[in-house]
């Protein structure tokens, strides 16, 4: 492809990574002679990607996976591979219910220099966030917004890449420069192959499908996970909610509702008893409030019995019948259908791993495998890049970096990543500052042979501040006179007291404020939520 012609981006996806990335695109058509154009696949009816709601998200089940293609098969099936969550449709359900706030403060939540609207709550529910996405993609031209549009497949030919997609009507195709694939985290759910777990009698969901408390009234629920959601879930389960409920009820009247007959037995079981949760109160500390405490904790599932009995590795054991309802909130699974890995730099390289005799797709994952050293670009092919992928991170922020980097360095405008120390894990904030000791390994496309398949898995957890420093190398490496530089406005720093200054961002180096709200939002959240 020659340097200077068109750039042509496909964006799959339509949230908050898909929108910043074409917001950025289309700035920098303005000011770049090299043509550049863009075009976003969603496959929803607008934008704001896992913000949206699906009120009714249908019923899911217990199903076991063809290893050879991923397809959903029924457990009693030979060759049933590790089990999975089945559901009605062609795609499972957004994970949001409604009334569900956030964990991050707003300011600190919205994209540089495009805040909330004044007055919204600090922690605002998700009915917020998508007004506050919608109103950011307003200005994106509805021609190169593709919506109700499915990407069936994105395939490499030669040094460009074929997109074809389904709309309500027809198929399409066309060819573009270069891939953002924006399509989250958050599409297949997951749940851990538990030894015998089609044995329990009662009723099996993932975290997915919850949406009110109400239902679970009078029942004993296990809530297998204490991230986020399964936290979320266990606190109104035990009479602590910040919402109205579908049902009507309100943080006032709930509490009265999960008494007596309806009182709700919740069982919260972790992978570690030594492990608690990460962001919310634990029920096994005195200290916590009297709702959490309320909260029964085991170790993790070690198996289900042929007669519904659950065994846990640590605490008491279930006898069959005790549970009612087990809610797996284990989170997602990494998922690209559409990305055919059976060509170019994905053959040897695959961001998934083949299924069994079938290197077209990519088997569904906890990991991805074959990123470069920032979690960014495809490790050997640049036009190709993943927007979003690390965890325990402020994501808006965090995708308008990548995506500043990602256009500036396709426009020619900026340097390559450098290579880093990949001993450091990415919890570690020093690892964006690193060197690799070592020159980049490469591969004749020559070799076909299957040894050569390389699965080099990533890591995809940072935290603060680690996410932090990562978004500031990205800053340095923009061209421009205020990139990667302190904001003049900035004077206060990590030892001084009282309020930051504000002012416009840029692309500037992450101000105190932000980083004083990132080291305090659970301090933070629990004054003005109270969990």
């Amino acid at each position: 492809m020659e340097a200077g012609g068109e750039m042509r981006v496909a964006i799959i996806g339509a949230g908050s990574a898909g929108m910043v990335m074409a917001k950025t695109l289309k700035e920098m058509a303005k000011s770049v002679q090299r043509p550049i154009s863009y075009r976003v696949f969603e496959r929803r009816s607008k934008v704001g990607g896992i913000w949206q709601l699906d009120a009714d998200p249908g019923s899911c089940w217990l199903a076991g996976e063809d290893p050879t293609s991923g397809r959903l098969v029924e457990l009693s099936k030979q060759g049933s591979g590790r089990l999975r969550v089945g559901w009605n449709g062609s795609v499972p359900p957004g994970p949001m219910f409604q009334g569900l706030r956030t964990n991050i403060p707003s300011d600190l939540m919205a994209y540089r220099d495009v805040p909330f609207r004044e007055g919204t709550d600090l922690f605002p529910s998700r009915e917020i966030v998508q007004s506050y996405l919608e109103e950011y993609g307003k200005d994106l031209a509805d021609e190169n917004v593709q919506l109700n549009t499915e990407v069936v497949s994105v395939t490499k030919e030669g040094e460009c890449w074929k997109v074809k997609c389904r709309g309500q009507s027809e198929e399409e195709e066309d060819i573009y420069t270069h891939v953002v694939v924006a399509s989250g985290r958050c599409n297949t759910p997951n749940i851990p192959n538990i030894p015998g777990l089609q044995h329990f009698k009662g009723k099996i969901m993932h975290s997915a499908w919850y949406r009110d408390p109400c239902e679970f009234r009078g029942k004993t629920v296990l809530v297998v996970g204490n991230a986020s959601s399964g936290m979320d879930i266990a606190r109104e389960l035990a009479g602590y909610i910040t919402r109205t409920l579908p049902s009507g009820y309100t943080p006032e009247t709930w509490p009265e509702q999960v008494k007596g007959n309806g009182k709700v037995n919740v069982i919260s079981s972790w992978e570690s008893l030594e492990k608690p949760p990460p962001m919310d109160f634990n029920p096994l500390d005195p200290s916590s409030p009297e709702w959490c405490r309320k909260v029964q904790v085991r170790g993790r599932i070690k198996a289900v019995h042929e007669d519904g009995a659950i065994v846990f590795e640590e605490g008491e054991d279930v006898k069959s019948g005790q549970v009612d309802v087990i809610v797996f909130a284990t989170g997602f699974l990494f998922d690209f259908p559409f990305l055919k890995q059976n060509q170019g730099a994905l053959l040897k390289a695959p961001i998934l791993p083949h299924f069994e005799g079938n290197d077209s797709g990519g088997r569904p994952s906890s990991t991805m495998f074959n990123l470069d050293d920032w979690l960014l670009f495809h490790a050997r092919d640049k036009t190709i890049c993943f927007l979003g992928m690390p965890v325990t991170v402020v994501p808006f922020p965090l995708t308008d970096a990548q995506a500043r980097y990602v256009a500036n360095r396709w426009a020619g405008l900026c340097p390559p990543l450098p290579q880093l120390d990949t001993t450091i894990p990415p919890p570690d904030a020093s690892r964006w500052t690193s060197k690799s000791a070592t020159a980049p390994t490469t591969t004749s496309s020559s070799q076909n042979h299957a040894e050569d398949v390389r699965l080099e898995p990533v890591q995809h957890v940072f935290g603060y501040p680690s996410d932090v420093a990562y978004v500031d190398e990205l800053m340095r490496l923009l061209p421009g006179p205020t990139a990667g530089r302190e904001a003049p406005w900035d004077k206060g720093n990590a030892a001084d007291s009282g309020p930051r200054e504000r002012g416009p961002e840029k692309d500037y180096l992450t101000t105190s404020w932000r980083r004083d709200r990132r080291a305090n939002g659970k301090t933070l959240r629990r004054a003005t939520l109270g969990y």
